[in-house]
């Protein structure tokens, strides 16, 4: 701007007419002032003006202030005043401007004046100190400057506006942003709470799944020991029938001494009136030498018998008790029916299937079968075996129960890693995204930065731009 303002202002002399010539000689131009040759040509700067001398009739010099201080109206440009177009009045009062009508230069080139008397208006002829005259082109030059003026200011406002606005935009989108990372934030928040508490419920639910489970395994195997006791109990209870001591007549010692023990009644059978026991068909026990009927060395063995002598009743499906008593079903005896059960008094020696036993008291019995022994022994083996697998059921049922317990501390342990996983994979994402987030916000607010900055120097461009216009 300085350089163009350098190039168009071009120090211009004095129009150097006729010289002013007073009645009484005194004032006039000043002829001393040579005219400034241009930078183009040889020719002076300014075409004197070839209208006619002013001439003061009364005044005494030729520079009167009074006539000078405004400029001269005209509606076009007089016969022989330079035209001065596209013009612009400095500070120091010059003209500057492209001329026309000018004898000394061409038209079309810049020029600039020596200060003028008074304010320079479009349509005018003003007057310069050295008393050269121009035609100012164009009657709304100032206000042109002016509306250039307000232009300039209009478009620094508008500058200024559109920074704020741009500030503004700035300062929302930041909040808008910080919202956003505080809605996500909170949202982060939320889904790991979810994700906590959905984890503390399935480990509550795989706690009580275990419990209920381990309860259930106490259960069953409780329930199969009291069905293995139930059975042996029951298998006990089918072997052992209770039956009445067998009574039938005393035994009669030779002498009165021993034999039966006729203070025992007979017991009577449930069924009927019968006694327990019918005496023994054959001979009574008798006893030659001994004095008593309880000879040990004859009652140590119970005779033997390949069949059921005629007249013995018969035992079958029979057992014998710790007391030395037999209990079993009978046969064959006038005093029962067949199929009764009957329990006798101890014998004498111990029982063997197949043999005739005989009682305490003298009663004599046929124990059938030669291996009802061998069946109570089963029956004891059975109830032992039942006892084992019980034992054995119920160590598999606490194994079964560890194994699950086991099983369901994997699982819940492999729950609380998974768990642990999805947290971690969960913060991370946040993480990642919150760090999305801010770099998001710092790019627009960097962007809105550069916007501003960019409008603010096109306002800037603009400003300057008018200014130099």
């Amino acid at each position: 701007k300085s350089k163009q303002a350098s190039k168009s202002k071009v120090a211009v002399p004095p129009v150097k007419g006729r010289p002013s010539i007073p009645l009484f000689g005194f004032g006039g131009g000043d002829d001393n002032v040579a005219p400034v040759k241009s930078k183009e040509t040889n020719k002076p700067a300014v075409t004197p003006v070839a209208g006619r001398p002013t001439v003061s009739l009364f005044g005494f010099g030729g520079d009167d202030d009074s006539t000078k201080s405004a400029p001269a109206s005209a509606s076009a440009a007089p016969r022989g005043v330079p035209v001065i177009s596209r013009w612009k009045q400095s500070p120091d009062g010059s003209i500057s401007g492209i001329i026309s009508g000018s004898s000394a230069f061409k038209d079309g080139d810049p020029v600039t004046t020596s200060p003028i008397r008074g304010k320079a208006v479009g349509g005018k002829v003003v007057v310069t100190k050295s008393g050269s005259k121009y035609f100012l082109s164009g009657g709304d030059s100032p206000a042109k400057a002016s509306n250039n003026a307000k232009a300039a200011a209009d478009a620094r406002a508008k500058a200024r506006q559109e920074a704020a606005e741009a500030k503004k935009a700035a300062q929302e989108e930041a909040r808008q942003a910080a919202e956003d990372k505080k809605r996500a934030q909170l949202e982060a928040a939320q889904a790991k709470k979810a994700k906590q508490e959905e984890a503390r419920q399935a480990a509550l639910a795989e706690k009580q799944r275990i419990a209920e489970e381990r309860k259930q395994a106490q259960l069953d195997a409780k329930k199969k020991a009291e069905e293995a006791r139930a059975a042996k109990s029951k298998q006990a209870s089918k072997s052992k029938v209770a039956v009445p001591p067998v009574k039938g007549r005393p035994s009669i010692p030779l002498f009165g001494f021993g034999g039966g023990d006729d203070n025992v009644a007979p017991v009577k059978s449930k069924e009927t009136n019968k006694p327990a026991v019918t005496p023994v068909a054959g001979r009574p026990t008798v006893s030659l030498f001994g004095f008593g009927g309880d000879d040990d060395s004859t009652k140590s063995a119970p005779a033997s018998a390949s069949a059921a002598p005629r007249g013995v009743p018969v035992i079958s499906r029979w057992k014998q008790s710790p007391d030395g008593s037999i209990s079993g079903i009978i046969s064959g005896s006038s005093a029962f029916k067949d199929g009764d059960p009957v329990t006798t008094s101890p014998i004498r020696g111990k029982a063997v299937g197949g043999k005739v036993v005989v009682t305490k008291s003298g009663s004599k019995y046929f124990l059938s079968g030669g291996d009802s022994p061998a069946k109570a022994s089963n029956n004891a083996k059975a109830a032992a075996d039942a006892r084992a697998k019980a034992r054995q059921e119920a160590a598999e049922a606490k194994k079964a129960a560890q194994e699950e317990a086991r099983q369901a501390a994997e699982d819940k342990k492999r729950a609380q890693l998974e768990a642990a996983q999805a947290k971690k994979a969960k913060q991370e994402e946040a993480r990642q995204a919150a760090l999305a987030e801010k770099q998001r916000i710092a790019e627009e607010r960097k962007q809105a930065q550069l916007d501003a900055k960019k409008k603010a120097e096109e306002a800037r461009a603009a400003k300057s731009k008018q200014a130099s216009k």
